[in-house]
């Protein structure tokens, strides 16, 4: 969640996700927007609803949401950057609409249809740390937002990884 960002604590996390790349381990992070996206949306007076914890939008709300993706994402790669560490935030994923589903048309919201593995293992095999945005992108480069936690989730076996960890603003670091 982006209130950790804001947190006196998130340099010592970039801090420690700087020893883990610094022993050769490798690192990827997928930030959330929630709250940013929250913000910026009220900000903007568009409204949007939860269902099945997936947030509904209309088509005017996608230009922010992506704008609010890339605003955490950019707090998360300043912040390494100030650690020497290289990263990218990259547009790896390709994902499709959610479409309608009992009735309810979920708008703006997408799910992961494929993630470019090869690409993310070149930028994690050349030292890099890859950022994930919460943005897919279908074949014609129309963006949804999609879950920062699906896309944590789906990365990490799509890697093999040995490790998820998830930290949360109302949980801590959570390792799954």
């Amino acid at each position: 969640d982006d209130k950790l960002f804001y947190s006196p604590l998130f340099s010592s996390h970039i801090k420690d996700i700087a020893l883990l790349h610094a022993s050769g381990l490798k690192v990827v992070i997928v930030p959330g927007a929630k709250k940013r996206i929250d913000e910026v949306l009220c900000s903007a007076n568009i409204s949007w609803i939860y269902k099945d914890n997936v947030r509904i939008t209309d088509d005017e709300a996608i230009p922010l949401i992506k704008m609010a993706a890339f605003d955490v994402s950019n707090i998360v790669m300043t912040n390494l950057a100030a650690n020497k560490i290289n990263a990218v935030i990259g547009n790896w994923v390709t994902s499709r609409a959610i479409g309608v589903l009992d009735g309810q048309d979920f708008g703006t919201a997408g799910e992961i249809e494929k993630l470019e593995v090869s690409a993310i293992k070149t930028v994690l095999d050349d030292g890099f740390i890859p950022i994930f945005p919460c943005i897919g992108w279908n074949a014609v480069g129309h963006p949804y937002n999609i879950s920062s936690i699906s896309l944590a989730q789906q990365i990490a076996v799509n890697l093999k990884a040995d490790k998820l960890f998830f930290m949360m603003e109302d949980g801590g670091v959570n390792s799954k």
